[in-house]
Order: C-alpha cells, then sequence, then structure tokens
C-alpha cells in the first residue's frame, strides 16, 4: 500500500452578510426578444394581467410568450410617432394614457387604436375612482374614454392655487394627501387642496427631490438626485437617512415595494443596480447582472408576485418561483481549465460536507453545507504517464467512514484520513493500474460496502481496509452483460441492474441470480431507487419503470410519446416523487397524481445533453434533490413543487380575421363569443397563459371541435384557419403547466360567421317548403300505389297462415284421438274416461288459442303440459319432462304464436323416447338471449334421429307434418326465425338424442 499527501488543492472562503438576502437571478429582455427598444422607461399591468412597457420608441405588450411593439400609427395619410413613452396607467374599459416627452396619447388596447390630446405628456395617475394628469401648469381630469382626438381636459385648480407647482400627489395609507417639490415636503388638504404644512429640507435634498413613497408600514420615503434615500418623520419633522451603498452618492429616482418569500422589502430605483432594502433591519443588498451596473427607472411586482425591471439595457424579469431550484455553479479553476466538457457525476454528503466529483479530469470539489467554496482536489497522486496522470483526476465514487473518506476511481480507492494523509487501496490479484474502473460505493453497514466495478461487484470492509470478495458476471456465461449500477434496498436486498436486466444476491448461495420480471427480461436498466412503498423505479434507455419485487410485476411505465433519453440516474424525494434527466431538462414524476413536472433547459437550468455521461440526481439528508449539470449542482425544493398552485387561466392576446382587428365578447369567466359578418376569413388568433412565473413552462394546446378530444400543440400561441365561412364553431384553448403537469381551465370561443342572405335559414325555408310541395304530392302518390301492393300482399300472407293452421289443428287432433284409440284398446275404460276428460279440457285450449295470431307464453305452456301429461299416460309414464324459463322472462306479457312447441315435442316423444326401451327425459327450456332474440331449446334423450330412421322403416310411418307447417308459420312471421336440429353423441359415438332449437325474434 502507498500512502502519501494531497498534492494540490485549492481554499477559498467566502463570507457573506449577517442577514440573508434572497438568491436573485436575472432574465433579461431586449429588443432582439421583440421589445420595441432596449432602453425601457415603464412597465404598468393591465386587467388582463399582461406587461406594458414604455420605452424610447413607443410601447411594448409581453403576454407571457411573445411581445407585440407599437411605434407609430396611421392616422389618414400621416405617420404619427409615439415617441419616448415614459409614463403609462391601464384603465379598466380596456383604455391606457400613454405619455411621452412630446404628446400624451389615449390608447384603445381593445381595438388597438390611438387619440392624440393637446397637450404633453406629463404624470398621469390614479385618485380614487379618477384619472389625473399632472403637467406644470396644471392639473387635469382625464376622460375614462376616448373616441377622437383632442378630447377636452378639464383644468382643476385655480391660478392662486399653490398645488399648481408642485410634483403630483400621493396619499399615504391614511388616506392623507401629500406632494412634493424640489428641496421640501407639503402636507395638503385633501378636499381644498391647499397646503396644510410645509417642511424644507434644503442642505439634504441634493439636486432636489425625485419622489415620495409609503412603505407597508406608513414610513415616508424621499429619494433623491445624488443624495441616496431618506425616511420622513412628520412627528418630529426629521429626515433621517438611510445608509447604502456608494457613501449615498447615487441617483434615487423613486421606490416601489416588493414583497418576497414573506418579508417586505423597499425597491429602490435608480442608477445603483437593484438595491433592496428590509423594511424592517433597513440592512440592503444591491445586485448586478452581467452588463455590471445598471440603472432602473420603473420597477413593478405583478400580481404573481415577480418583479420586473426597466432599465437602460432592456427588460428585467425576477421569477417569484425561482426558489423551486437553485443554480449552484461549480467553476473550473485556472489549474484544470481544458478542452473537455465537465459535469457533475457524483454528489456525497457527509457531516455537513458535500463532496462534488466532476468529469472529465475536473477531480473533486469539497463545499460546506451553506455551499461555500472549501476545497478543490485536482489528483490524488501523479503519474509520469499521461493517460493515467488524467486518470487520477476522476473520482466515480464518494463514501465515508468515521473521520476517514473514501474515494473510488479507474484503478482502485484513495483513502483520505483528517489529517491529510492519503493511502491507495488495490483489490488482491489485480495490477496496480489495471483499469477497473471503480464506481457507486453502497454501504451496508460499518463492515460491509458493495462496490460496482465494470466486469461486476466487490465486497469491500472498510475497518480493514480491503477487499473481500469478487462477484464476476462471467462472459462466458452472460456473454453481453454490461453492469450499469448497484442498489441495497431497505430490506437489504442487493440489485444489480444490467444491460440483461435486474440481479439480485442470493446469500445463502452467495451468488447473482436475474429476477424475471413480466415484461421485462432483457432489457437494459439503469440507476435504481426506492419509494416509500419499497417499490424500485429504474431508468431505461427510453424511460422508467417501477417495479414491485414481490409480484415480480411493472406497475408503472412511462408512454414511449415522452421520448426520454439520456436519462441514467434516478432518485425518489421524501414526498415519493421520482427523479431524473432526460433530453429536454430535469423531470420530476408525481407519483399521487401520476403528471411529470418538467423543468426545462429553456428556464435557465445548465443544458445536460451528453450522453456519455451518468450525472448524478440524488435525495439530499436536507430533504433538497441535487441533481448534477454542466459545471454546476442544481437545488430543487419538492416541498414548493408539491405545494405550487397557480389560478392564471388562458389569455387571448390577438384576434384578427382578413387582417382585420376583431374582439371577443365576454359571456362568462371561461367562454367568449363572437360574431363575424357574412363571407370568407383567413382567421388568426393568438392565445398564451400570462404565468410569467412559468412563462416558458406551458404547452399551448387548441381544439377546433367541441366533441372531439384530440388537441393540437400549438408552439408558439397561435391558430391559422383558412376559408372561414358561414356556420357555427367551437374552439377550445387549454395550456399545461409543465412544473406541475396540470392544464388550466379551458378557454371557450363561439365562433359564428353570418350567412349570405341566400344562404339564410329563412331563404331555405322557402325552397324547402316549396319543394317540399311538389315531393310531397310524387311521394304521396308513390306511397298510395305502394300501399295497395302491401295490402295485397299481407291479404295473402293472412290467407297462408290460415291454410297452415287449418293444417296444423287436424293434424293435432288425428294424433291425439290416435292416442285415445290406441289407450282404449290397451287399457281399461276407466282410465280411457279419464283420459279422455283430459283431451277435452286440452282441445278447448287448442281451439280458443287457434283463434290468436299471437298467445301469452304462459298459456301456451299450460297446453303444452296438458298435451304432455297425456303423453306420459298413453306411453305408461316411460318418459318425464322439465319446463325451465329465465327469471327475466314475463310469462304473462310475453307472447308468441299458438302450438309453436308441441310439434317439436310430439316429434321427440314418438320417434326419439318411445323406442328408447327405458326411461327417458324430455326438456324444454326457454331462454332470452342479446339483441331482442330469444330460444326455444327442446332436448331429449332418446335413440335419435339416425336409429328413428331406421326404425321406420319397419314400422307404420309417422309423418311429422307438424314441425314442416311451424316452421313455415316461424319463417312467415319474421324471416329471420330459425330452427336448427342437432343430434347428440356419447364421447364414444353412440347416440345420445337430440336438440332443437327455435331462435325466435321477440314481437313487440
Amino acid at each position: 500500500m502507498k500512502s502519501f499527501y494531497i498534492i494540490l488543492f485549492f481554499f477559498i472562503s467566502i463570507h457573506g452578510r449577517a442577514q440573508s438576502f434572497p438568491e436573485i437571478e436575472f432574465q433579461t429582455y431586449t429588443d432582439k426578444d421583440g421589445l420595441s427598444d432596449p432602453y425601457c422607461n415603464k412597465i404598468v399591468q393591465d386587467k388582463n394581467e399582461l406587461i406594458w412597457i414604455g420605452t424610447r420608441n413607443g410601447i411594448s405588450r409581453y403576454d407571457g410568450i411573445r411581445f407585440k411593439s407599437f411605434t407609430e400609427y396611421f392616422k389618414g395619410k400621416d405617420i404619427i410617432k409615439i415617441g419616448n413613452v415614459y409614463n403609462m396607467l391601464p384603465i379598466q374599459n380596456g383604455g391606457m394614457w400613454i405619455g411621452s416627452y412630446d404628446q400624451l396619447f389615449y390608447f384603445n388596447s381593445i381595438n388597438e387604436t390611438f387619440f392624440r390630446t393637446n397637450k404633453k405628456g406629463g404624470n398621469v395617475y390614479s385618485e380614487k375612482d379618477k384619472v389625473m394628469l399632472k403637467l406644470f401648469d396644471n392639473y387635469y381630469l382625464l376622460p375614462k374614454n376616448v373616441t377622437k382626438d383632442y378630447p377636452f381636459l378639464k383644468p382643476l385648480l385655480n391660478r392662486n392655487n399653490d398645488c399648481k407647482k408642485y410634483y403630483s400627489f400621493i396619499f399615504d395609507k391614511k388616506g392623507e394627501l401629500w406632494s412634493w417639490g424640489g428641496n421640501y415636503i407639503v402636507k395638503i388638504d385633501k378636499k381644498t387642496r391647499k397646503v396644510i404644512k410645509k417642511y424644507n429640507f434644503k442642505n439634504k435634498a441634493g439636486k432636489g427631490f425625485q419622489k415620495l413613497h409609503f412603505d407597508s408600514r406608513n414610513r415616508l420615503w424621499v429619494s433623491t438626485w445624488e443624495n441616496g434615500v431618506f425616511i420622513f418623520n412628520p412627528k418630529n419633522e426629521n429626515l433621517d437617512r438611510v445608509n447604502t451603498v456608494f457613501n449615498n452618492q447615487f441617483v434615487a429616482l423613486g421606490f416601489i415595494n416588493w414583497k418576497y418569500q414573506g418579508r417586505n422589502y423597499i425597491v429602490v430605483l435608480g442608477d445603483v443596480s437593484l438595491l433592496i432594502i428590509d423594511e424592517e433591519t433597513l440592512n440592503f443588498k444591491m445586485y448586478e447582472d452581467k452588463e455590471g451596473r445598471f440603472r432602473i427607472y420603473d420597477a413593478l411586482q405583478d400580481k404573481q408576485g415577480n418583479l420586473w425591471l426597466a432599465t437602460e439595457f432592456g427588460l428585467k424579469f425576477i421569477n417569484s418561483k425561482q426558489n423551486f431550484f437553485h443554480v449552484i455553479p461549480i467553476l473550473d479553476t485556472d489549474v484544470t481549465k481544458n478542452k473537455f466538457q465537465k459535469a457533475v457525476t457524483s454528489i456525497y454528503e457527509y457531516n455537513n460536507i458535500f463532496f462534488i466529483a466532476k468529469r472529465w479530469f475536473d477531480g473533486l470539489y469539497v463545499y460546506d453545507k451553506e455551499w461555500r467554496f472549501k476545497q478543490h482536489i485536482i489528483q490524488f497522486e501523479k503519474h509520469s504517464d499521461k493517460n493515467i496522470d488524467k486518470n487520477f483526476s476522476e473520482i466515480l465514487g464518494v463514501s465515508s467512514h468515521g473521520d476517514n473518506n473514501y474515494f473510488s476511481h479507474y484503478y482502485g480507492i484513495y483513502k483520505l484520513n483528517k489529517n491529510g494523509k492519503i493511502k491507495k487501496i488495490i483489490p488482491k490479484g489485480f495490477k496496480e493500474f489495471e483499469e477497473l474502473y471503480l464506481e457507486e460505493i453502497v454501504p451496508e453497514n460499518k463492515q460491509v460496502w458493495w462496490i460496482k466495478y465494470k466486469k461486476g461487484v466487490f465486497k469491500f470492509n472498510p475497518i480493514k481496509d480491503e477487499f473481500t470478495e469478487n462477484y464476476v458476471f462471467q462472459l462466458n456465461k452472460y456473454k453481453e452483460i454490461v453492469i450499469h449500477s448497484i442498489f441495497l434496498t431497505k430490506k437489504k436486498k442487493l440489485l444489480v441492474s444490467t444491460s440483461k436486466g435486474i440481479f439480485q444476491l442470493n446469500r445463502n448461495k452467495n451468488n447473482f441470480e436475474r429476477i424475471n420480471i413480466k415484461d421485462l427480461r432483457n432489457e437494459s436498466l439503469y440507476s435504481m431507487c426506492e419509494d416509500k412503498n419499497q417499490n424500485i423505479w429504474a431508468m431505461k434507455s427510453n424511460g422508467f419503470v417501477g417495479i414491485n419485487l414481490q409480484t415480480k410485476k411493472i406497475f408503472y411505465s412511462s408512454t414511449p410519446q415522452l421520448n426520454i433519453i439520456y436519462g441514467k440516474k434516478i432518485c425518489a424525494d421524501k414526498y415519493n416523487n421520482i427523479w431524473f434527466h432526460t433530453n429536454e431538462g430535469y423531470w420530476c414524476f408525481i407519483q399521487k397524481e401520476k403528471q411529470i413536472a418538467k423543468y426545462a433547459y429553456k428556464i435557465g437550468l445548465p443544458d445536460n445533453r451528453l450522453e456519455w455521461f451518468s450525472m448524478e440526481v440524488k435525495n439530499g439528508k436536507d430533504g433538497f434533490v441535487y441533481a448534477g449539470a454542466r459545471n454546476a449542482v442544481i437545488r430543487f425544493d419538492p416541498e414548493k413543487i408539491i405545494n405550487f398552485h397557480t389560478k392564471t387561466k388562458v389569455l387571448i392576446s390577438d384576434i384578427d380575421a382578413n387582417d382585420v382587428r376583431l374582439s371577443t365578447k365576454k359571456i362568462n369567466d371561461d367562454t367568449e363569443e363572437l360574431v363575424l359578418t357574412p363571407g370568407n376569413y383567413l382567421f388568426n388568433m393568438s392565445f398564451s397563459v400570462p404565468d410569467y412565473s412559468a412563462a416558458k413552462n406551458y404547452e399551448l394546446y387548441y381544439n377546433l371541435v367541441s366533441n372531439d378530444e384530440k388537441w393540437i400543440k400549438s408552439k408558439d400561441g397561435t391558430i391559422t384557419i383558412s376559408n372561414l365561412s358561414k356556420g357555427n364553431y367551437i374552439i377550445r384553448l387549454k395550456g399545461k403547466n409543465n412544473l406541475t403537469g396540470k392544464n388550466t381551465p379551458l378557454k371557450t370561443i363561439r365562433l359564428t360567421v353570418k350567412p349570405f342572405w341566400w344562404q339564410s335559414w329563412w331563404f331555405f325555408t322557402l325552397i324547402f317548403l316549396s319543394s317540399g310541395f311538389i315531393v310531397w304530392g310524387i311521394t304521396r302518390y308513390v306511397w298510395l300505389q305502394r300501399l295497395k301492393s302491401q295490402r295485397y300482399i299481407r291479404n295473402i300472407q293472412e290467407s297462408e297462415m290460415k291454410t297452415l293452421r287449418s293444417q296444423m289443428n287436424p293434424h293435432f287432433m288425428f294424433n291425439t284421438l290416435n292416442a285415445i284409440n290406441n289407450f282404449i284398446v290397451k287399457n281399461n275404460t276407466d282410465s280411457a274416461s279419464d283420459y279422455l276428460s283430459m283431451f277435452s279440457k286440452l282441445m278447448r285450449n287448442i281451439l280458443e288459442n287457434s283463434k290468436q295470431d299471437f298467445i301469452p307464453l304462459k298459456t301456451e305452456l299450460q297446453t303444452l303440459k296438458m298435451y304432455l301429461k297425456l303423453e306420459q299416460v298413453r306411453l305408461n309414464n316411460s318418459f318425464d319432462f322439465e319446463i325451465t324459463i329465465d327469471e327475466e322472462i314475463d310469462e304473462e306479457n310475453f307472447s308468441i304464436p299458438p302450438l309453436i312447441i308441441q310439434p317439436y315435442c310430439e316429434n321427440a316423444i314418438w320417434h326419439g323416447l318411445r323406442n328408447k326401451g327405458t326411461y327417458g327425459l324430455l326438456k324444454v327450456e326457454i331462454k332470452s338471449n342479446k339483441n331482442n332474440q330469444f330460444q326455444i331449446v327442446i332436448e331429449d334423450d332418446g335413440i335419435g334421429r339416425v336409429e328413428s330412421a331406421k326404425l321406420k322403416k319397419n314400422e307404420t310411418e309417422h309423418k311429422s307434418y307438424g314441425m314442416q307447417i311451424t316452421e313455415q308459420r316461424l319463417q312467415l312471421i319474421n324471416p329471420q326465425n330459425s330452427v336448427n336440429i342437432i343430434d347428440l353423441y356419447y364421447e364414444n359415438g353412440k347416440t345420445k338424442g337430440t336438440r332443437i332449437i327455435i331462435n325466435l325474434i321477440k314481437i313487440d
């Protein structure tokens, strides 16, 4: 064994302030993104939650997807420039007052029309339900709706009122009115607008007071030109300085209140980048962006809590939900900068220390629990061979035991003690620089660790610092097996994922055996994790699966449509959600809702599309999920994700038909209506979900048929319909939030294109009635002719039915009298008398039923039972009979033709049971089938048709006229009625009997 000390390391200590301030990341929009100009002066949000930006060249609108800019408009033949906009005020009716240096405009945002006033742009503000304009000469009341140029603006103050020279009015939290001038503050009577008291501060005003602002505590903040910021106390009339940056020698243009993560801050507008002051402690922090120091002219906290900044370098955005994740840079040191792309492949936490392994060839980084950089170990040893020397920089796995840390690499393990001494451990039987590729280290207890290497799994004892066993996956037995990962479950089951599925250590046999998972036999599996339900989750080459080890079945599999590639590592967080890398970002499968939350690269996450890396995804001890990235670690907060909700709905940004802008009529919160005049249209619609905290993480869908669930994904939130003509249409819109996997409420647009007069309903009605009258005359003539023909055919059918019944009734009487004659010859007269009495009742039923076309099933069965009892007596009780009916058949209300069943029963007795020689059984079963059908099944266990045919040659022939007649009757009633006769046999080929199935269509 070799012992030596670390050759190279770096240590940097970073000291932070005592107070914790928000971690802020800027996102900047410029003219390249669609702004009319990168120099921004003003930001406002309208009632539809759209963001409007005043720039040096007109105004721009942002809906969460796209910018739309307005720099000029046509007035007749003239082109009117909007100019440098520094003031905007949206009002409830969809209008907006816009102040530029040269002109005051009224803008109707619904139809996008501009109107000029006869005033230059001043300070436009709202006072309760009024819209006010402050110019140097007076205050003016502005109208709420403008439909023409140069509307009348009403001045409010007389010439002698001192308030005319003040800058603007501002109300405090108690409703008191204040104003200011160059170096003074005044309190004003809100009714008379006369000065109550004036406070002069000539020595503290610098080059002049800029703005007054009341915070959440109702304290009055004062901004100055080049003299910082102050707080004014009316009680003692003191103007107290708030000490901040640059020795307070900076321009402060104003303030806004910003509530972030439960704390109240003051955002200072001015030339000090983003300067925020904690209202409670008055501590401060300044944030600069990549371009360095910048000036903020205006700021806005939108309705979702996001912060927008109007700067000379563009529109800057700070996401209120950015605490979902935090990107921790793991940057190259000067020593390790090289051409290779580097990414974090292992994250290990021990004793409030984070060990970060970075490949290629970047060694090990050490951070404390606050993610302050502590140490960089480039190599644990040096070697003259360049390739080996590089490999010494590759740390593949990390673990700890006591005060010792262990690092796996290509050739073995390095042990680093608390004194910095290193010990190199190589498995027995292997050469010093034999490439083993030791990677994952999985501790089982104090004496047993499991370490994956390229040919199998080592068992390692950290107390003795030695490899105790080597489990090799034999190549001659498992030819193409590649080992990908090892995992120890809560029940101490050691699993190995390979290119041929999952293997488990059989501790009794001391070998690894394949687990035969249904539907997952020879498929490659990568990293594994275990959820709270003790289910195993594993990454595949194109997705992930959930496996129940007890049942050895897959209970969940990602759909191929997700197109998951580059995903190798996986973990489960404390909420039972499953995290993994994909080619599109970092995804989280929320088990409870069976939804996937997607954190895409486009929202500012490092791009990890490096197929040859297995970048780490790990559940931290602090409850965060840590993911390796290119030169960074990303910390996700599952609690914020699981509790995230948004009520933002789909918003229609623009509609035009044949290049004419249109607006919808609101029916309710989720339904709008649009009616177009007659014509054919090229119809365009733009829509978005103005959820700016997740603006780039929404997928937009539309549906053009109300009862069709086939949704079409819109890449940029636009819909185009060509040749839109008369008719009623329904367009449905929705957005899918990739952070939660949930959809917004549906937005429905009822679109109607009116018809031309020749397409109108009354025109078609007139044509229809005229044509209908002609068609009616022709149809009536044809119908009458058909009616005559049908009556003729019906009369013929009725005559045929009567003929068949007339044949049927004498046939039945003949057979019955023949039975009585045989009985009298063979038996005594008393029995003959009883038999004749029973026969008379039967004849009475038959005569009554024969008059009806249809009779109740109950009546038919009563007649059948009388007949069968007579036959029993005649044949000396040599057979028995059973009649069964389905419970769902109502005998009294179920109608059938009379004497339908009896002929087939008679045939069964005469030709089947009579010559059997042993006791026989006749079964009659009436069943209801689907499709309005039912069956009558007559089955006997007699001699069968073949033997009966042989006997007929040797005895008096008994012709079965009844069956033939009955089948003809059934066909006349309904051609779909049928009769099937089936010969029954035993397995040895002997006759078992005969079954007759009568299929009848139910009679309504």
